[in-house]
């Protein structure tokens, strides 16, 4: 959509200045090529940039459109990283209303910002000049912005603090050294399996071709088998070429939902369901910390029964119930009878 909007605010500069000659050089090769149809356009909400920029064009006495590699067109690659950096530059401390409430009650004008504020500052300590945020399991992690949140991640993942690390594992070692910004987990992958309705999943900032496979290998594969089948949805991700070689490589038979709908699968929308009411319960009201309760959450959907099963996720997968810390506490009938067999049995081999 960037890329449309770019080309007919251009266009219309260009007949505003009465020129009637024109060639239009562009690095976005998906938009060039549906302008000269040979793609098809097929998002409904680029249909009416594409007829408008034709439109557009039709006003000039001769128009040609050419595609430039960004390899090629190094100088405008420059100009549109030097907007990017000096935007950046500008970009507002989202510490800042947080330090100017925890250290003078300050809050911000927006009435939605200021009750966000006020909710969330509660998690929040400012200390010696720096703003910590206190996580689930009560650490405190430094939160940091603009050139450190990079410079934390190159030394993270360069192995200045140790061996090169996955995606999620590289954002778990970040908490442990101590660092917090607001935009590390924004998705969930989610796995389920036909039978015991048994759940895996993984938060994510951002879901690539590389998150899906290495989700397969470590969360599926490496925990239980190969699957003979995986129903995913159209989502590029779990269509990239990447995982399709994943999938012939074990003979893994993937099938694609009917549409693209993250959840068009009507057995994974009733986990998403009942995963969002788990994490209302568990969350604080920030709901800032959704991603550190996804194991208990899980826990609890793991434990209990299902109407389709007439068992626990965790009884079909493992052929044993699972032992709740509470029955270890109030010493239930079941481990009351489990330590009297113990004890048969011991006497027996004596």
């Amino acid at each position: 959509m960037v890329e449309n909007q770019a080309l007919i605010i251009g266009l219309e500069m260009t007949l505003d200045l009465e020129i009637h000659y024109l060639t239009v050089y562009g690095d976005s090769k998906l938009v060039i090529n549906q302008l000269k149809t040979k793609y098809e356009v097929r998002k409904d909400n680029l249909v009416p940039y594409h007829l408008y920029a034709i439109q557009l064009l039709k006003e000039f006495e001769h128009a040609t459109i050419e595609h430039v590699p960004r390899s090629e067109n190094k100088q405008a690659y420059a100009l549109a990283n030097l907007a990017v950096v000096l935007a950046l530059t500008d970009v507002e401390d989202w510490r800042q209303p947080f330090i100017d409430y925890l250290q003078h009650g300050k809050l911000p004008e927006d009435s939605k910002h200021r009750v966000e504020i006020r909710h969330r500052a509660p998690r929040f300590l400012y200390y010696n000049e720096n703003l910590y945020k206190r996580s689930f399991n009560d650490v405190y992690m430094r939160c940091i912005h603009g050139e450190e949140v990079q410079s934390a991640v190159d030394q993270a993942h360069s192995g200045v603090c140790g061996a090169y690390q996955s995606r999620l594992k590289l954002h778990n070692r970040l908490k442990r050294m101590g660092f917090y910004w607001p935009t590390m987990h924004l998705f969930i992958l989610a796995a389920t399996d036909y039978f015991s309705k048994w759940d895996e999943v993984v938060p994510l900032r951002e879901v690539k071709k590389e998150d899906v496979v290495n989700f397969l290998w470590t969360h599926i594969v490496y925990r239980y088998s190969v699957p003979r089948y995986i129903i995913i949805d159209n989502g590029k991700p779990f269509s990239a070429a990447l995982v399709t070689q994943f999938c012939d490589k074990f003979g893994i038979k993937k099938r694609f939902s009917t549409m693209y709908n993250v959840v068009a699968n009507g057995l994974v929308e009733a986990f998403n369901k009942t995963l969002c009411k788990l994490l209302e319960k568990i969350m604080s009201k920030s709901k800032k910390d959704w991603h550190e309760c996804l194991d208990e959450a899980l826990w609890a959907y793991r434990t209990s029964y299902r109407t389709a099963t007439n068992a626990t996720p965790f009884a079909l997968v493992y052929s044993v119930e699972v032992v709740l810390p509470l029955e270890r506490q109030m010493n239930s009938l079941r481990m009351l009878s489990k330590r009297e067999l113990q004890k048969m049995k011991m006497q027996n081999y004596d």
